[in-house]
């Protein structure tokens, strides 16, 4: 079926449109460049790009719990530093939201009456629990495949496993620090 004929006036708006769109090519400075590259961002805590965490006290964690499992297995290295990062961002969330209701204290009615009243504070408040979920399921998974090494490791065979084979142990309840 051949195509209709554009009218002047569509011609017109079409050449219009042209000419904007060739206008509009996204931002040309490295400080908008900057900008439009975080569009998609909700709240960058995980991103170790906006939020970096601090490699002294992860890796600390995870020398604490590294004589929990096999030396020589690389693939238990990697669960207890996964592991010990998630635990970190868990402290890390707990830590961002003491400083944002120790910021909003001050207020007539305490932090949670100054939270439900400010629309931004609320929403930073929101995007660390968001932060905080993501934390909990990442120590959940580390937890299991690390309890999985530690069995591999107390029976000789390395591996990482996602059950848990010893229900009395789960690093998610215990205490473990860093000396």
């Amino acid at each position: 079926m051949p195509r209709r004929r554009l009218t002047a006036k569509e011609r017109a708006v079409r050449a219009r449109n042209r000419a904007n769109a060739r206008k509009s090519t996204g931002p040309k400075t490295a400080e908008g460049k900057r900008r439009s590259a975080l569009n998609g961002l909700r709240h960058g805590l995980w991103s170790a790009r906006h939020q970096p965490t601090d490699a002294g006290e992860v890796a600390a964690r995870a020398a604490a719990l590294a004589p929990l499992v096999d030396p020589g297995d690389p693939a238990a290295a990697a669960v207890v530093a996964r592991l010990a990062d998630a635990w970190h961002r868990l402290d890390l969330a707990d830590r961002l939201e003491e400083r944002l209701l120790a910021g909003l204290a001050g207020g007539a009615g305490g932090a949670g009456a100054a939270l439900l009243g400010d629309a931004r504070a609320l929403a930073e408040f929101a995007a660390i629990d968001r932060f905080r979920g993501r934390a909990r399921r990442e120590l959940a998974a580390a937890s299991a495949d690390f309890e999985g090494c530690r069995a591999g490791a107390a029976a000789g065979a390395p591996g990482v496993g996602g059950a848990n084979p010893d229900p009395r142990f789960s690093v998610a309840e215990q205490e473990v620090t860093p000396e």
